[in-house]
């Protein structure tokens, strides 16, 4: 299952989805929807699939601790 909270466009603090920027056409500001209702939007927003999920890149630290990967100076 795909969760928002996994997700690059979950925005922590307020729970709003990064992917569903919309524009008020009287004032001009932006705006988003929360988390929750795009999810609950299947046609026009993310739906229960999470169709426009795309994951967190993780770090992986394992690969961090082989100093030969690092570049020093030109060879």
């Amino acid at each position: 299952m795909l969760f928002c909270i996994d997700c690059i466009h979950y925005q922590e603090p307020t729970g709003e989805c990064l992917h569903s920027q919309h524009q008020d056409l009287v004032t001009g500001k932006q705006y988003f929807r929360s988390a929750g209702l795009e999810r609950t939007m299947d046609y026009s927003g993310c739906g229960k699939e999470g169709q426009f999920y795309k994951p967190i890149r993780k770090i992986d630290w394992a690969d961090l601790d082989d100093l030969s990967t690092i570049p020093f100076g030109s060879q």
